[in-house]
């Protein structure tokens, strides 16, 4: 009896222990979506459980298969927790501000309007983002397995972070500019793709100062023409040019960047402006690596089987370096190093400085 009367506490407990977990989780929910209001509206309250419009104290759930739409302010929750697809479209504005707690949703279409909010914000499928702004100081994050698609003009604005998580990908279609406000930022871990074709100007942009586009994944350069970062680019991870030139105009940032750089044959990684400091390789190549106006210091391997050029600002190879061609029409070849011509050097302008030399082979 002893025996029996203690096992029925102990499922009592269980039970009792259960039934906080679930109260606890539903909990979570303050407002659910049923579509009672018969619109996809996230401004008419009868779409809920209970029946009212989104307050600054809410956690909004949204389930899967249904599409709600924010087109006009819709002021602040605390999270959103959808398995279906949220829409801002112009007019539009909406923040997320739990900084503890995130918000979630399969599916993120932005054509305008404002995304903000200090909370991060993750979409685990489809984001396609065609217009307006993602503001405040909150993260956007494309986890693994998601898929962002950029195209017409966005703004990154001021110290807001897009992230881009290892096994996500990002991809600037052939019409999209990206403009970055002050101390905006992207940190890549997955692969982000520029697509972008001449003579639309794709790229990524400045407004103010203090951006950083930081890489640790795979970016490649694939489309015609030159697209341009013209904001401080810092890779740690594998940049790729397989079309098309990659146009750095922003420099390195105040770090040094470890990553490699690998131009195929008829690309180019093009250094336009700004001062970057590598220490990684510049891998075995077929294509350009050109240095047009900016100051680079090559600290890390340089080996190049396609052509180096060197038509304005600075080159300083601090380490040994080898390539099959060399064509300098201005600028400057420095550094301590011995940087070695395989092929042709055409000599038309610019002059070689510093303590290192240069060998044709």
């Amino acid at each position: 009896m002893k025996r029996i009367r203690m096992t029925g506490l102990c499922l009592m407990a269980v039970f009792a222990t259960s039934g906080i977990a679930a109260a606890s989780a539903s909990a979570a929910c303050t407002l659910t979506w049923d579509g009672g209001g018969g619109t996809k509206s996230w401004h008419t309250g009868t779409n809920r459980n209970p029946n009212k419009v989104p307050k600054a104290t809410d956690n909004v759930c949204i389930p899967t298969g249904v599409t709600v739409e924010v087109f006009q302010e819709a002021g602040s929750v605390l999270t959103v927790h959808s398995e279906g697809t949220l829409l801002i479209s112009a007019g539009g504005a909406l923040k997320v501000t739990n900084t503890t707690s995130g918000s979630t949703t399969a599916s993120l279409t932005q054509s305008g309007g404002t995304l903000g909010g200090a909370g991060t914000f993750t979409v685990s499928g489809t984001f396609n983002w065609s217009g307006g702004e993602q503001a405040d100081k909150g993260t956007t994050v494309v986890a693994s397995g998601g898929s962002a698609s950029l195209s017409n003009v966005q703004t990154l604005a001021a110290g807001r972070t897009l992230q881009i998580n290892s096994g996500g990908t990002a991809t600037m279609g052939s019409n999209a500019q990206l403009v970055m406000g002050e101390n905006a930022r992207i940190e890549n871990a997955g692969s982000f793709n520029a697509n972008g074709e001449e003579p639309l100007s794709p790229g990524i942009y400045a407004s103010g100062a203090g951006q950083l586009v930081h890489n640790t994944g795979t970016f490649t350069r694939n489309g015609t023409g030159p697209w341009v970062v013209a904001v401080p680019f810092d890779n740690d991870g594998t940049v790729n040019a397989s079309a098309g030139v990659l146009s750095l105009s922003g420099g390195s940032g105040a770090g040094t960047s470890t990553g490699s750089f690998t131009a195929a044959s008829g690309a180019a990684i093009d250094f336009a402006s700004g001062t970057f400091n590598l220490s990684g390789p510049i891998a075995p190549a077929a294509g350009t690596i050109r240095i047009s106006g900016a100051t680079v210091n090559f600290a890390g391997e340089y080996k190049v089987s396609g052509k180096t050029e060197v038509t304005g600002g600075v080159a300083n190879f601090n380490s040994a370096g080898t390539t099959a061609s060399l064509t300098q029409s201005g600028g400057t070849l420095g550094g301590a190093g011995t940087f070695t011509v395989s092929g042709t050097f055409n000599w038309s302008g610019g002059e070689q400085a510093d303590k290192g030399t240069t060998v044709v082979a």
